[in-house]
């Protein structure tokens, strides 16, 4: 009986673990021992600005004799949502035809250009088709700058496609569907509530409802609830390599998510929710069997949901449209006593000294971490920005309440401002100014914009 040599010991794996696998279980045509198999995950959101493909970056630069996993093709054919989960019948044949064993140890790796991103969907669903032996290279990019080998090219037959992979029976416990996600959403904030906890990798801008979604026709925004937890957050901002477990526990931590609570992953299709979920691992975070993945994700629940069925909050730019008819007082005036901005990712916690947000306007609700205070200051200054944009529409309609609503509009951003710097004076300071200083930065500029475009009228 054939031995192997090397086995790798632990989910995310790195490259000179990976080559020094590859070097000792050289497979041979004859040989019918377990083999170590590269696969590639390469996969990019369908408005990648360059256009790029999984298979063309595949066949651009790989890990000598990977094979490609096509998420695009590997799936549920006859759901409407874009990577559902595939059949037992779908994923065995996928595995017979990249000609993948039963016992074959998979690493997973993603593309060279983006880091970590669609491998851990994969590697999340062969382990629920129970794979046994699946990892994830920590990661591509590492693989290439350290100066392990590539190829490129056509891609030759792959040896061994007339092996039988046994069809496998799905670990459904491990997956949510459209049905009972909408309990949970309805169940939020009720009393006696089990407290499900959502979290999804979209972007702030996505999930907050101030940017488009990457497929056209589809709105942004969140489930009831969710947790912003974007995939980049989870990386390192030179490598794309998953951050150590360490300081993924204390991200989450900062985030407000409870490892005594069940977690629900969610992105835009399922894609990167699997990126969250790997994270949770790496960092030893709540409990495996209560971490779950909601496999339609915000594609499926924003076509089935609405904002009348209250499973769609409404967002900042709702809001401000709502309360554009109240002209009886300035604008922006008008529109902060009418309404409040609905709750970003859970409710308000009580104040905590040393972080306060506020300015000469109102005091903003205060969070007892970093990340609460980035997202409250992150949306407040966006709402602020919009209602400005707001009045300089109105002020090229000659409105007689025109001047006062931008000056308003101008004191709440430099509220805000001032809101910013005194957090980043606080206990998380750093991670405050880290995290939204860019931002505030960008809409500090389209502000500033709008003001010389306005005296330039």
């Amino acid at each position: 009986m054939a031995i192997r040599q090397v086995h790798l010991q632990t989910y995310m794996v790195t490259p000179k673990e990976v080559s020094d696998a590859l070097k000792k279980n050289v497979p041979t045509k004859i040989s019918t021992a377990p083999r170590v198999i590269p696969l590639c995950a390469a996969w990019f959101l369908p408005n990648d600005p360059k256009g790029r493909t999984g298979q063309q970056v595949f066949k651009q630069k790989r890990i000598p004799s990977a094979r490609f996993f096509d998420l695009d093709a590997v799936k549920d054919h006859e759901s409407p949502y874009p990577h559902m989960l595939p059949t037992a019948p779908i994923f065995a044949k996928a595995m017979q035809d990249l000609g993948i064993r039963k016992d074959d140890e998979i690493v997973v790796y993603d593309t060279h250009e983006l880091g970590i991103f669609s491998a851990p969907r994969v590697a999340w669903t062969l382990k629920l088709f129970g794979h046994p032996g699946v990892h994830i290279l920590n990661n591509f990019r590492l693989w290439v700058e350290q100066g392990f080998p590539t190829e490129s090219g056509e891609v030759e037959a792959v040896e061994g496609a007339q092996n039988q992979y046994p069809t496998p029976t799905l670990e459904t416990s491990r997956v949510v569907d459209f049905d009972e996600m909408k309990g949970i959403a309805k169940d939020y904030l009720k009393e006696g509530a089990e407290g499900v906890q959502v979290l999804d990798a979209r972007s702030q801008g996505r999930w907050a409802g101030s940017d488009p979604e990457p497929r056209p026709g589809l709105s942004s925004g969140h489930i009831p609830g969710s947790i912003n937890v974007p995939v980049p957050e989870l990386l390192n901002p030179e490598t794309g390599a998953l951050l150590p477990g360490d300081e993924l526990r204390k991200l989450f931590i900062l985030k407000g998510v409870d490892p005594e609570k069940p977690i629900i992953s969610s992105c835009g299709t399922g894609v990167s929710a699997a990126v969250i979920e790997v994270a949770l691992e790496e960092a030893d975070f709540g409990q495996p069997e209560a971490r779950r993945l909601y496999d339609g994700s915000w594609t499926e629940w924003a076509q089935r949901t609405s904002e009348a069925d209250g499973l769609i909050p409404m967002t900042s730019k709702h809001l401000i449209a709502l309360a554009r008819p109240f002209t009886s007082l300035p604008r922006c005036l008008n529109a902060r006593h009418s309404y409040s901005v609905p709750p970003l990712s859970r409710p308000v916690r009580p104040p905590v000294p040393g972080i306060i947000i506020g300015g000469p306007h109102r005091q903003y609700a205060t969070r007892s971490t970093a990340d609460e205070t980035v997202d409250e200051l992150t949306e407040k200054y966006a709402t602020a920005k919009d209602e400005f944009e707001i009045a300089s529409e109105e002020t090229d309609k000659k409105s007689v309440y025109a001047a006062d609503d931008r000056q308003a509009a101008r004191e709440e951003l430099d509220s805000l401002k001032q809101a910013f710097e005194d957090a980043a004076q606080g206990e998380n300071g750093e991670e405050v100014r880290r995290r939204v200083g860019n931002r505030i930065r960008e809409l500090e500029q389209g502000v500033v914009a709008m003001e010389e475009r306005a005296m330039e009228d």
